[in-house]
């Protein structure tokens, strides 16, 4: 009969261990999720900038873009204008640089309008 109320003692004693590590959980649980709702989401911040590209008369052109992480938020499936005007710029930033007669280096429009929108 002492075997069963020290085993009714350890089972006691767990059930209140495992309601303090859930209190503890849920109590950082509740922390975590305020920290993030009180957060500045990165993605809401606009970059404004100027995208540099190619052409085949002439020097380099210049236009401006803005770009939100946010962009990628929507649906895949529904169009959208900032996104699609943002890939025009990143395909017109791939053209090769006239700035450079190295075709090694070409490619500098393309890295400074990533660095523009946060990308390293």
């Amino acid at each position: 009969m002492a075997k069963i109320e020290d085993n009714v003692k350890e089972n006691r004693c767990c059930f209140k261990a495992d309601a303090a590590v859930r209190v503890r959980s849920f109590l950082l649980l509740a922390v975590c999720m305020l920290v993030i709702c009180l957060a500045k989401p990165a993605w809401a911040e606009q970059v404004d900038g100027l995208v540099t590209y190619g052409s085949f008369i002439g020097d380099n052109f210049q236009a401006p873009f803005h770009y939100r992480d946010d962009y990628f938020q929507g649906s895949a499936t529904e169009y959208s204008d900032s996104l699609s005007t943002m890939s025009m710029c990143l395909s017109l930033s791939a053209f090769a640089s006239k700035e450079t007669d190295d075709y090694s280096l070409k490619y500098k429009n393309l890295y400074s309008l990533l660095e523009q929108c946060g990308f390293d």
